[in-house]
């Protein structure tokens, strides 16, 4: 009986056991997610975390589900166990769930609010993917001593918070309910850091210019004819389990041929399940994506689909972002402070503190003092590259000087895959009393080729970002430029500077 689909729900189940795998993922979904119920009791009632007054360990037991599967879909069970696992948090684990703050009595305007203010406290970032707000750090922490959002909700305010309070359930959480550490900013270099400020700290959208829908097929389908999917069969295996020695036996084994009605009907739904799931995955529109399965070679999809899809979905992104990369622009328009700023309050003048969240998860000892004309008093980084360029000193070089440089809190660049933040900028003096911008991005590599695709595709809407301000800001040159393990800081700086003094000459 298939009964796991829409429109039947059974809140108690405990145990499911698939005897066929999924090649959908979105049928994986929602098959194990009729296991996925709050149990109910015989007087119907949720067993909720809450209902079992805070018992962490009834909880888990009373609300768990066993799911055998093939080895097939094991490493799809995996991730999702993963996936729960690292939901810490009462209300929302990896995404910002607003029905949830809906049902505990805000409004829209105050689910708004929230939701912005914790975006500026840095909790928050818009993931394009999703199209909704994923959590980057713990939301009690940022909502607790945020003064914004304590006038934004209220009376409301602590129960909303305490709905964010992280519980240890199994130890998932640790540590998680400290108070927000908080940053010292050196008054004298923000003074002099607010010129850079006020110049990048732009609010800036992208503008898509020509884009050539015949250019990117055709670069797609030629692509495509280049690669080679070998073929690959369809067996169909019975065995039976013997009890008595409590081993499963392989009674018979078929291999399906390649003109058979059932080979042909199991690769066309493959293919067909296969191309939703690659629409949805990927956020392209579907009827786009039809376009391009129509003049692709059908014979590859047959031979195998799933390296078909695989190799399909390389060459689109690639194809897709030399497309927009000569395509897009941005458009600046002028920064005001707030009181959401990290940095300075709406009259301009220095903040007194920032949140540590805002800046890295590591943060340096007393013996670990930054360099004087670092932006803050502590050392705070994500890697051992950012550390160094932190506590280093580097205030003159090849008779230029830097004035003041800072790990960038909440400056982010919108990209058409996703937000992208660089980590440093240096407001530089060199001669004539000329200023460089210079921002630098910090990469773990040994290697520039070792940069993933995805996160070198962001670092060339970054280029393209910094060379559109530069065009704004024509009396001051603004330089970004990527660093990794191997490329002294020195080296860099000293690589810019003399290249601003070619340029004058």
């Amino acid at each position: 009986m298939w009964a796991l689909q829409e429109g039947w729900d059974n809140p108690n189940i405990f145990t499911l056991t698939k005897l066929a795998h999924s090649s959908s993922i979105s049928s994986r979904h929602q098959q194990v997610g009729r296991g996925l119920r709050i149990c109910v009791n015989s007087e119907g009632k949720r067993l909720t975390h809450k209902h079992l007054d805070f018992n962490d360990e009834k909880f888990l037991n009373t609300n768990s589900l066993d799911v055998v599967v093939s080895g097939y879909e094991a490493d799809y069970i995996e991730g999702l166990q993963k996936e729960i696992i690292d939901s810490s948090f009462m209300i929302t684990g990896k995404f910002f769930d607003e029905e949830k703050l809906a049902e505990l009595g805000l409004n829209k305007n105050e689910i708004f609010q929230l939701t912005m203010h914790l975006n500026n406290a840095n909790a928050l970032e818009f993931d394009e993917e999703s199209n909704s707000y994923k959590i980057i750090t713990p939301i009690y922490e940022a909502m607790q001593n945020n003064e914004s959002i304590k006038k934004a909700l209220g009376d409301k305010f602590e129960r909303i918070l305490n709905s964010f309070k992280p519980r240890d359930l199994r130890e998932r959480i640790k540590n998680a309910d400290n108070p927000s550490i908080k940053v010292a900013i050196r008054k004298e270099n923000a003074k002099r850091f607010k010129e850079l400020w006020e110049k990048i700290n732009k609010n800036a959208k992208l503008v898509y210019k020509n884009l050539q829908e015949e250019q990117l097929l055709d670069d797609i389908v030629r692509e495509f004819s280049k690669v080679n999917i070998p073929k690959e069969y369809i067996t169909y295996e019975r065995k039976d389990y013997e009890s008595k020695t409590n081993r499963i036996l392989l009674k018979s084994k078929e291999r399906l041929e390649q003109d058979s009605i059932e080979y042909n009907n199991a690769i066309t739904n493959d293919i067909q399940n296969l191309l939703l799931d690659f629409a949805k995955n990927n956020k392209l529109p579907l009827h786009f994506l039809l376009k391009i399965y129509n003049r692709l070679d059908k014979e590859k999809f047959q031979n195998s689909p799933k390296k078909a899809f695989k190799e399909l979905e390389s060459i689109i992104k690639e194809s897709l972002h030399k497309n927009l990369i000569s395509s897009i622009s941005y458009d600046f328009a002028e920064h005001a402070f707030s009181n959401d700023d990290p940095l300075y309050e709406t009259d301009g003048t220095p903040k007194e503190f920032i949140a540590k969240s805002m800046l890295g998860r590591e943060i340096s000892q007393s013996s670990e003092t930054p360099a004087k004309n670092y932006l803050y008093s502590q050392a705070v980084w994500d890697s051992q590259i950012e550390k160094n360029a932190i506590i280093n000193e580097y205030e003159k070089i090849d008779g230029a000087s830097i004035e003041v440089f800072a790990k960038l809190p909440k400056f982010r660049i919108q990209t058409p895959y996703k937000s992208y933040e660089p980590d440093f900028a240096y407001l530089i003096k060199v001669a004539d009393n000329k200023t460089i911008f210079f921002i630098c991005e910090t990469k773990g590599y040994d290697d520039l080729r070792e940069i993933p695709l995805q996160e070198q595709v962001k670092i060339d809407y970054a280029e393209k970002f910094f060379i559109c301000l530069n065009k704004m800001l024509p009396d001051i040159e603004v330089v970004y430029k990527t660093r990794i393990n191997n490329k002294d800081l020195r080296e860099l700086l000293d690589e810019v500077i003399n290249q601003n003094k070619k340029d004058a000459k």
